[in-house]
């Protein structure tokens, strides 16, 4: 995961969410909260204080997810509240560059009746970077409110509801970091050059689960609306462009419905669902998508789960309209299959194949156009979906306190969509959407784990922990295409390779919970702020971070009113340039401290 601009995008296999600006839709990675979309690709816009777990699909995911599921999935978990309990949490702490931070979380259940919850605020000043040079128009603010209810009846059947609003303030510099260095030697006004958005995200569901007793069928509906705003300023003195104010707004509506059956030699899961994006605020008109598909996934158990073969596919219906006079409008269907195989010869041992496919539907910005802002979209009739094709082969170990996998991918990518200058056009502003025909990306991957504490009996968790992938191939095949700089086919924005890893020590008996992790990224294609151009390398990079939560003592008798616990985390603790957009390091060295009640 890497800060681009006060957000944050994550990378799956070269493919990455959209850290920049949501009414495009240009994410590659979807993200999802319960499974549902919301509207956001802003990690930063999810809060983490109600979270129970975070699921990851590596790979396109086309068949059950529908389109943005390029590269993979991430699926954030909130947590539920359990039967006839209650529990909660309050924090409150300070840190580096003015960090304030403020939240309060609860779940339990009564009855039929779970709830759970959260709700908080964090604001920081300008950042520090490396060498403690303070990078002027970087500060951010956030409050975020989640909550979740639901009412169980027949002990099989759930009706819930959730709501969730963050709204995210944040300034971010608009000349590279180098030119602000130089403007301050010369004693030049910096606060002409900066930008101001607010990102604001709201999001209020539906959900129905339920079950045959036996579970051998179970079923499910859902409806979620979400509207997301984005409101901001732009000066930049340094391009000697004038105050730009904008505003966008998105509306997304999604719902859908699955039914499955889960036998002795067959799984089967059937469903179909339905997302509109209108956008608003860029034309005079709203930019409306919609995406209906149907999926169908089965698996056939032969031998048991010891040897499964999986079969999917889905048919999407896709449309776009700006709802202008005179105006085309598009409407195209798309297939993706999935195919995989798995053996197990012994327990603790997993043989699989995989082939799937991904889409990324093209965005009515996209395809449309835009022509009444600073950046002059033509439209483009030709634009085709994005797709990628993926192979992969692998194995995954759980032997006694020992976990793992090795997995070797290959992705045709297609049709990749690109901005680039209009043809004939004099005004590096006025441009288009463009295919790029094909791409290449394939490589290997390994992840282990392993409990030392279990395997020599210390009586605590001791779990060092590795997850490396290292790009065989990123090659651009398009030969004219807008990547290619000095003869570099090389793919922008993928490293040659990522290593992330750190070790986790937890001790009940002394209430200590601590995570030591590093992330190594090698070198990298990206832009040049500079010259707006790709060049041929960055320098490799390491952070490391380090997060210990102490508990301090109980309130009252055997802690009949929760615990005290003491929380400090060191982020960048090595100061590294941090740099993965050149001439824009990421935060340097930086601390939080925070006290916390847990009942």
């Amino acid at each position: 995961m890497v800060d681009v601009g006060g957000s944050k995008t994550v990378q799956i296999r070269g493919m990455h969410s959209d850290s920049t600006d949501n009414t495009k839709l240009r994410s590659k990675v979807l993200l999802l909260v319960n499974g549902r979309r919301t509207g956001t690709v802003h990690v930063d816009q999810i809060p983490v204080e109600n979270v129970e777990r975070i699921e990851i699909i590596r790979g396109p995911s086309a068949v059950q997810y529908g389109t943005s599921a390029l590269g993979g999935v991430i699926n954030v978990i909130t947590r539920k509240g359990e039967k006839d309990t209650f529990s909660a949490t309050l924090e409150a702490g300070f840190g580096s560059f003015g960090l304030n931070r403020e939240s309060f979380s609860f779940s339990g259940g009564y009855g039929p009746f779970d709830f759970s919850g959260s709700f908080g605020y964090e604001e920081r000043d300008s950042i520090k970077t490396l060498y403690h040079v303070k990078l002027p128009h970087s500060s951010a603010e956030r409050k975020f409110v989640n909550l979740d209810a639901g009412y169980t009846f027949n002990d099989i059947h759930r009706i819930g509801m959730s709501y969730s609003h963050t709204r995210k303030n944040d300034e971010w510099p608009m000349v590279p970091f180098r030119v602000y260095l130089d403007m301050r030697k010369s004693g030049e006004n910096l606060d002409q050059d900066y930008g101001n958005y607010i990102l604001s995200i709201e999001s209020a569901g539906l959900t129905y689960d339920g079950s045959t007793d036996d579970g051998t069928f179970d079923w499910s509906a859902f409806f979620t609306k979400s509207e997301y705003e984005r409101l901001g300023t732009t000066r930049n003195a340094y391009y000697y462009e004038p105050l730009n104010r904008f505003s966008t707004f998105q509306h997304v509506t999604n719902a859908g419905a699955s039914a499955g059956y889960d036998g002795k030699y067959l799984d089967v899961d059937l469903g179909f669902d339905f997302t509109e994006y209108k956008i608003s605020g860029s034309t005079d008109g709203d930019n409306v998508a919609k995406d209906l598909g149907i999926y169908l996934s089965t698996k056939i158990k032969p031998m048991g789960e010891s040897f499964l073969i999986s079969l999917g596919g889905r048919y999407d219906k896709f449309s776009f309209d700006d709802n202008l006079p005179g105006t085309a409008s598009m409407s195209k269907t798309h297939f993706s299959p999935s195919l995989g195989l798995s053996y197990l010869p012994v327990e603790w041992l997993k043989l699989r194949a995989n082939y799937s496919s991904g889409l990324r539907v093209p965005s009515a910005f996209e395809y449309l156009g835009d022509t009444t802002g600073i950046y002059r979209t033509q439209p483009n009739p030709d634009l085709k979906p994005e797709e990628s094709n993926t192979w992969e082969f692998g194995l995954d170990v759980d032997y006694r306190f020992i976990s793992g996998s090795l997995t070797y991918f290959h992705t045709d990518w297609k049709n990749r969509i690109h901005w680039e200058q209009y043809p004939g056009s004099q005004n590096y502003l006025d441009g288009w959407y463009v295919n790029i025909k094909d791409s290449k990306i394939s490589g290997l991957e390994a992840v282990f784990s392993a409990d030392l504490g279990e395997a020599f009996d210390l009586g605590y968790q001791l779990r060092p922990y590795l997850n490396y992938t290292y790009y065989t191939k990123r090659k651009n095949k398009d030969e004219d295409s807008i990547n290619r700089y000095d003869n570099d086919d090389t793919l922008p924005f993928i490293p040659r390779w990522t290593l992330a890893y750190g070790v986790t020590f937890k001790h009940a008996g002394i209430d200590l919970l601590a995570n030591a992790n590093a992330v190594h990224m090698g070198s990298i294609r990206s832009v040049n702020y500079l010259t707006y151009e790709y060049f041929t390398k960055s320098s490799e990079f390491v952070t490391l971070d380090l997060a210990v939560e102490k508990g301090l003592f109980e309130i009252g008798t055997d802690g009949k009113y929760g615990k005290l616990k003491l929380r400090v985390e060191a982020k960048n603790i090595l100061d590294s340039k941090n740099e993965t957009y050149r001439d824009f390091p990421g935060p340097g060295r930086n601390f939080y401290v925070g006290l916390k009640w847990v009942y």
